[in-house]
């Protein structure tokens, strides 16, 4: 007989249609529980009406709380949202799919649990007895195989389809009424009880966990086609994320904010303060994208000159502002309510075309007329020359030329590199040229300057060597 180990209910409305009064959770904790998965939503419309108080209870007291759907043939997409909608998973909470109804196919399985992953970055536990083992066989499906399996059998000694060789993860022991003892726990009564084998800090570690983790911060993309800068390329990688629904939150988003405070330790406190995904998030996901290519993003002293603030990113103090938006630069702008900030990609007619978070409650492509923008900006380091396709000798000649013509000559180092003393000295040139000011060698401001660098060569009166 396999050794039994109660730490995990479930439970349901069933468990509480006939009780008077409330549960002694500190007495289920005593009798050894660690955890409890309650029944949120069955087929495309059931809501379980305890299943808010429950959770309030049992998060209060401590113990660790799941989230459970009971699955039924029809449309899976709805029962998703069904779900999500009304289970409001938070980063702890454990998301698991109850299949126990034969007219639901392994393909259906399958899609529930690989739209909630989309939705949410955890891939739900999978609870099932019989049902699955006929429908699986001896078969291997990968898929299934890197999902944990929350086994049904209340027999002695549990056995798991072959597809999962090393066992099931949790172990539905009794219904409260057939399989091997205990069928009861403290201040419950007989209930369904669980056997986990494994301490308590293994179970808190990897409660909500399934069968991913938060995604890491990927490395640096490498040149696209389009020479696309890779703070737009980590933006094209995460396209197609959304918010949660309700009052849920997508670990992915709270993620992002996680890997900017974890790169940027000064910046750690700010990032931990987003915690909910309804917060506006389309700073965040720029933030993200810049800590992901390298580039520390805006974060001024007050919260209002900082990342998560749209209209911030205009006065980024590491950035250079464009006359004209270029590929990937970043785009400020007004809108009702305040302000937003997103990636440029194209031009569609009058429409600029750009990529970025929080549009439309997701990652995604959004077309926005250029009268709502108050910026065009490029991180500093984002190399403007190569904008304007100048090589670094030819940069050197624009620095020489601005040695040459500048009233309070800037005594720039003519090496090719384009550094803050030479951005400044760009900007001072094209503010007494009567130019757009923005730092960068466009190619008004070098005509403009060879003009300058011609007019000094007449009045200095050069000799030509003689022959």
């Amino acid at each position: 007989m396999a050794a039994i180990s109660p730490r995990v209910i479930d439970l349901s409305h069933h468990n509480f249609d006939d009780r008077p009064g409330n549960v002694n959770w500190d007495a289920v904790k005593r009798d050894g529980i660690w955890g409890v998965i309650f029944k949120a939503t069955e087929d495309t419309d059931y809501v379980d009406p305890y299943y808010d108080e429950i959770r309030r209870q049992v998060t209060a007291a401590g113990l660790l709380w799941g989230a459970y759907h009971f699955f039924r043939p029809g449309n899976v997409s709805s029962q998703v949202d069904n779900f999500l909608r009304h289970a409001t998973p938070g980063p702890s909470t454990l998301l698991c799919l109850d299949h126990e109804d034969d007219g639901c196919s392994l393909d259906d399985v399958k899609d529930f649990l690989r739209l909630v992953e989309q939705r949410t970055s955890q891939r739900p536990v999978l609870y099932s007895g019989y049902v699955l083992k006929e429908q699986i066989g001896d078969r291997h499906d990968q898929y299934l195989a890197g999902t944990r399996l929350w086994l049904a059998q209340y027999g002695s000694d549990p056995e798991a389809p072959a597809n999962w060789p090393g066992g099931a993860w949790l172990w539905q022991y009794t219904d409260g009424d057939a399989g091997p003892t205990p069928h009861t726990v403290n201040s419950i009564g007989a209930c369904d009880i669980n056997s986990y084998d494994g301490t308590h800090d293994q179970l808190t570690q990897t409660w909500a966990e399934a069968s991913i983790a938060p995604p890491s911060p990927p490395d640096p993309p490498t040149p696209s086609p389009d020479q696309a800068p890779a703070w737009l390329q980590a933006m094209r990688a995460i396209t197609g994320m959304t918010e949660a629904p309700g009052s849920a939150d997508n670990p992915r988003i709270l993620h992002m904010a996680q890997v900017i405070g974890d790169t940027y330790p000064a910046q750690k406190a700010y990032a931990d303060s987003y915690r909910h995904d309804d917060t506006p998030w389309c700073g965040l996901t720029v933030a993200y994208c810049m800590t992901i290519a390298g580039i520390e993003p805006v974060f001024g002293p007050t919260d209002t000159d900082r990342w998560m603030w749209a209209q911030a990113w205009a006065d980024w103090d590491d950035s250079t502002e464009l006359s004209e938006p270029q590929l990937g630069c970043v785009v400020v702008m007004t809108r009702e309510g305040g302000g937003h900030v997103t990636l440029f990609e194209h031009w569609d007619g009058n429409k600029l075309v750009c990529r970025g978070g929080n549009q439309g409650d997701e990652v995604k492509l959004s077309e926005y007329d250029p009268s709502t923008v108050i910026a065009y900006c490029m991180p500093r380091r984002a190399l403007p020359v190569q904008i304007q396709g100048l090589e670094p000798h030819e940069l050197q000649l624009i620095q020489a030329a601005l040695n040459v013509v500048s009233v309070d000559p800037p005594l720039l180092d003519v090496d090719g590199e384009y550094g803050p003393k030479t951005e400044e000295a760009i900007k001072d040139f094209q503010q007494v040229s009567s130019l757009a000011v923005n730092g960068i060698p466009t190619k008004g401001t070098v005509a403009e300057l060879l003009r300058d660098c011609e007019a000094w060569n007449h009045k200095r009166k050069l000799i030509e060597p003689s022959g």
